[in-house]
Order: C-alpha cells, then structure tokens, then sequence
C-alpha cells in the first residue's frame, strides 16, 4: 500500500478558499491538515514559504505530523520568467531562477525534505525562429546543473509537460527529462511523473513509470486526470480509467516507494472532500490491481494478446469490490 500521500498545497486554491493574504499558506495547511490520509505537503517558494515564514511553517507542519516533502520554485510566473526563467535570454532572469532553485533547497532541506519538483514551465518557444535552440538548450543545460550540483544528494524531480503555458516546452516528456539528466551528468536529478502531462505529450502513463522506474529516476509522482489535448488538471482517475489502472499497477509492480501527491484544480468543489475522495479512489484502484491475475496477464503478454488482456484486466475490475 502507497503510505507516502500528499497534496501540491495549491490544490487549497479555489472558490471554497482562496486566500492571497500573507498568512495564507498558514491558513491552507490548517485547512489540508482535515484531508484523510494525507502525511505529506508541497510547498512553492516564495509563494507558500519564503525567508519570513519558514519558521512557522516548519512549526506548524511539526504540530500537525505533515511532511514537507518538497519546496518548489515558482520559476514559471512573474514578468521576468514569462520569456523563459533558465532559458531567458536576460542573463539577470536566468540567475534569479538559480537563485530561486537554490533557496528553494535550502528552505526544503530545514524543512526536513529531500527533493524538489521543478518545473521550468516556461522555458520553451512558440513559433518557428522565435529562438536559438542551441542558445536555450544550453541555458537549461547550464541552469538547472547549477541547481542539481548545489546539493548532490537533494534530487531534483523534473515535472515535464509537452505544452502550456508555451506551445512548446523544451522538457516535454519522460524520455526527455531522462536523456537531459545524461547531459548534465546529473544523478540527483530525475522524473516527477504527473499524469495528466503524460496524456498531454501522448505518453501511456504506465510505460513511463517502467522507463522512469527502469532509470533509478522516478523521483515524484502527482495524479490527476484530463482528457488528452488540454491539461485540466481534473480529479485523479476521474475519465482514464483503464490508463490509471495501468498506471497504479506498474507503480506497485516495480515497488515505487517515493510520494504520490495530488496535483489539480478543484474548481467548484470542496477540497478537502475532494483531496480525501482521490486518496480513497487511490486506494480502490490499490485493490483493483492486486486482484488482476498475474500469471494469466504475463502469459496474454508474451503473445502480445490484447484481447484476453483486456478480458483479464475487465474481470479485475469488475469483481474488485
């Protein structure tokens, strides 16, 4: 059973709570601390946590038994980041998301965390000429080592995503972010897998956890649902159902033991119900893989046949419950 659960803690931002006030972050975890099963947080600097706060954050995160498992840089918004952050052509921006990473591994290591999702959302380009793609590819070379090298023992999760908010992100899929670890000979840094974005960049979430895992690089895991040509960031398992299960079962087959966090847009509900409700849902699909017929899926597998795999996988679900 997965036992590290938690939420990205923007998860809290909707119309039942949103709060901008400078003791907001406070105010969401208070609010977060009520989900079920959650033992886990991410917090975005300097959003959430920032040199003034810290303190209290740590504090009440201690009372309250929530893990601080990663502080994540906001190098995606903000007028300086909007042309790229480590691909800007602005030497002064490039340092600043440097700068940002790096007091972002600091805040998470008082905190008591080992690792970042960084998500260079975006540096990447919308028409054709409108770069030097050797220039950019060797800023995001140059930028996100210096973070990975500040601290080689702290792993940086790349979360990758195709597109959006730029029509295209330099580090777009999972074989991406896997050849880019090779080239910034980096071993601490690696995959944070969102689910959504690996429907957005065509992906079939499960094979990515196999390459990932395959690598010794999956490094995070955030859930969530869209329907494949927009990120939605909807409710976890909430219209692929055959993908997520997929997905869950190879997280299982191949003992995935870092965070699973929920990362997505609660719009017109509450939260809280809904950040409990994907936990349980997490657990329902727990169940539903550890009742699918093992010996009979590996042996439709070496015949590559996909219909008795579907029928094995069918009967799974249907008596799951």
């Amino acid at each position: 059973m997965f036992n590290k659960l938690s939420i990205g803690l923007w998860v809290m931002d909707s119309a039942y709570n949103y709060d901008t006030s400078k003791d907001a972050a406070l105010q969401k975890l208070e609010k977060a601390s009520e989900i079920e099963g959650l033992n886990g947080v991410e917090l975005v600097y300097p959003t959430h946590i920032n040199e003034k706060n810290y303190k209290e954050v740590k504090r009440f995160c201690s009372d309250k038994n929530i893990q601080v498992m990663s502080v994540n840089p906001n190098v995606w918004d903000g007028e300086d980041f909007q042309k790229g952050a480590f691909t800007s052509g602005d030497p002064a921006a490039r340092k600043r998301a440097v700068d940002y990473s790096k007091t972002a591994v600091d805040l998470g290591k008082e905190l008591g965390a080992g690792q970042m999702c960084l998500w260079p959302g975006q540096d990447g380009f919308d028409y054709p000429f409108q770069d030097n793609y050797e220039d950019i590819w060797q800023y995001e070379m140059d930028g996100i080592k210096a973070v990975a090298d500040y601290d080689k023992n702290y792993k940086i999760a790349i979360e990758y995503k195709a597109r959006e908010p730029r029509s295209h992100i330099l580090l777009d899929s999972t074989s991406t972010v896997l050849m880019f670890s090779k080239l910034i000979n980096a071993e601490n840094a690696g995959v944070n897998l969102d689910f959504g974005h690996a429907l957005l960049a065509r992906e079939n979430p499960g094979e990515a956890v196999v390459k990932a895992m395959n690598a010794n690089k999956l490094f995070g895991v955030h859930i969530n649902d869209n329907y494949g040509s927009t990120d939605e960031d909807m409710i976890f398992a909430s219209v692929h159902h055959i993908e997520t299960l997929e997905f869950i079962y190879y997280l299982k087959k191949l003992k995935y033991d870092g965070w699973i966090s929920q990362e997505f847009d609660a719009r017109k509900v509450d939260p809280i119900k809904a950040c409990s409700h994907c936990f349980n849902t997490l657990k329902v699909f727990e169940d539903i893989a550890d009742k699918i017929d093992m010996k009979a899926l590996l042996e439709a597998q070496k015949n590559s046949d996909s219909l008795e795999s579907q029928k094995i996988i069918a009967r799974a679900m249907l008596v799951a419950n």
